[in-house]
């Protein structure tokens, strides 16, 4: 078809080129030159230089001294990086911290936990933590005891300062008829990874959460999903097992779209 003789896609191999062209391509995006050169001092602090034999320290040091929940290549991390950054940094309420390079440095670490070394768990996590306090040489990180890391804090976006996480409050609500089994109670777990889903939500980005069984990674998903406007937002939920195939995946989002023939 006309369609496709008249597109062109050139793949290059992730192992050929690396993270760094991903980057520096994101950076070279924004439009002010003294950010960019802020934004490239951070990127050689906090993950370094990548070369043909070397990803550079911030991957070299994961890549040998943690094990993450599932394998992800290096690109999808910097891109996921690049995206939840973009999204506590450019929007109308944090447009401040653009002229703030300590809160701004403060969101780039952040972003890089969650992005980076969101696949770790809480022992490697505690590593990842020390290394990364082992560069910090302007004291960007915040002070935490000791059985915390970093994973518990994060940056506020109206005043550009650490804060822990904390949940919301809850009240339990009032009914004659109250089904406890569907009762959600916000956790320091589920209020941060739904912090990070909605951030990249705006961005009309998607999320994928991963985690072992009983980890709330669905219980997070219906509250981020009963936050939203009905009125602006459908939504869809399919289920998936070992058993699922590509055609039922197919047929439970078919079922839902009405088909027309011929012209609109």
């Amino acid at each position: 078809p006309a369609t496709v003789s008249r597109a062109g896609i050139i793949y290059v191999s992730d192992t050929d080129l690396d993270w760094e062209p991903v980057l520096k391509a994101w950076v070279l995006k924004r439009a002010d030159p003294g950010y960019q050169a802020l934004l490239e001092t951070f990127i050689d602090r906090w993950i370094g230089k990548c070369t043909r034999v070397d990803p550079g320290p911030c991957f070299e040091f994961l890549q040998r001294n943690t094990a993450e929940v599932m394998r992800e290549g290096r690109v999808g991390r910097i891109s996921s990086f690049t995206q939840l950054f973009e999204g506590l940094t450019e929007g109308q309420e944090t447009s401040f911290i653009v002229n703030n390079e300590k809160a701004l440095e403060r969101i780039f670490v952040y972003c890089l936990c969650w992005s980076v070394g969101a696949l770790l768990e809480a022992d490697d996590r505690s590593k990842f933590d020390r290394w990364l306090r082992d560069r910090d040489k302007s004291e960007v990180l915040p002070q935490v005891k000791q059985s915390e890391t970093i994973y518990e804090f994060c940056v506020n976006s109206s005043t550009g300062e650490w804060e822990k996480w904390k949940p919301p409050k809850w009240t339990c609500p009032e009914s004659d008829k109250l089904d406890f089994s569907n009762l959600l109670v916000p956790t320091m777990d589920s209020t941060r990874a739904k912090y990070i889903i909605q951030t990249i939500h705006r961005q009309k980005g998607p999320v994928l959460v991963v985690g072992a069984e009983g980890t709330a990674k669905t219980s997070t998903q219906v509250m981020f999903l009963a936050e939203q406007d009905p009125n602006e937002m459908l939504t869809k939920r399919i289920n998936f097992s070992s058993a699922t195939t590509p055609g039922m995946a197919q047929y439970a989002i078919e079922a839902e779209l009405d088909k027309r023939g011929g012209k609109n």
